[in-house]
């Protein structure tokens, strides 16, 4: 015969009691709260703002056309592009002509002047350019003054003097009869093979 025991405490309660459980009250001091997870409305549109904003400098720090072309390449650029004038036309009398080619040699020797001690900038291209810079400076067909000294003296004026207009009308009549032998020509093709090559490194 199998035996079944006895239950040890009589049950008195109906089956259908609910069982009531008192609720546990939290720590006072809020040690056992739990940590917020999700930021609040407010927070949140921050950290989308800042991920736009790191998203869109990974962008452009990747796509390298968007860069802005280096300052040298532009006086450089610029200074051809007085020069190719000077060959197709007489600008000896243009005094706007005069200062723009001041202003041009200006500009180009103070930012060499800056990349002097930027160790990035190849020695060879900065020698190159130093060497078209002094030839310009010293250039001088008749005796007299050079054209450094007029072009230094012009910057920023409108001042010229017979003998810068002079240099100027010699520069495009030698390019006349010797063509692509002449010193702007010599000029041109130094400061295009600097600007390549300053265009390759950067």
């Amino acid at each position: 015969m199998t035996f079944f025991p006895e239950p040890l405490r009589p049950s008195n309660q109906k089956v259908d009691d609910k069982i009531v459980v008192n609720p546990v009250e939290a720590d006072r001091k809020g040690k056992d709260a739990l940590p917020r997870m999700l930021p609040d409305r407010e927070e949140g549109c921050r950290y989308v703002a800042l991920l736009t904003v790191i998203r869109g400098a990974c962008t452009f720090c990747i796509d390298s056309s968007r860069f802005p072309r280096d300052p040298l390449l532009e006086h450089i650029e610029e200074l051809r592009t007085l020069f190719k004038q000077l060959r197709r036309e007489d600008c000896s009398a243009d005094a706007r002509f005069a200062g723009d080619l001041s202003l041009a040699v200006a500009r180009l020797v103070e930012r060499l002047r800056m990349m002097k001690h930027d160790l990035r900038t190849p020695r060879a291209l900065l020698s190159d350019l130093r060497m078209v810079l002094s030839d310009i400076d010293h250039y001088h067909p008749g005796g007299g003054k050079r054209l450094g000294f007029y072009i230094s003296n012009t910057v920023g004026g409108s001042w010229l003097p017979l003998p810068f207009r002079e240099i100027i009308k010699t520069l495009h009549l030698e390019h006349k009869n010797n063509g692509n032998e002449s010193v702007l020509t010599g000029w041109i093709r130094l400061l295009g093979r600097v600007a390549g090559g300053f265009a390759e490194v950067g």
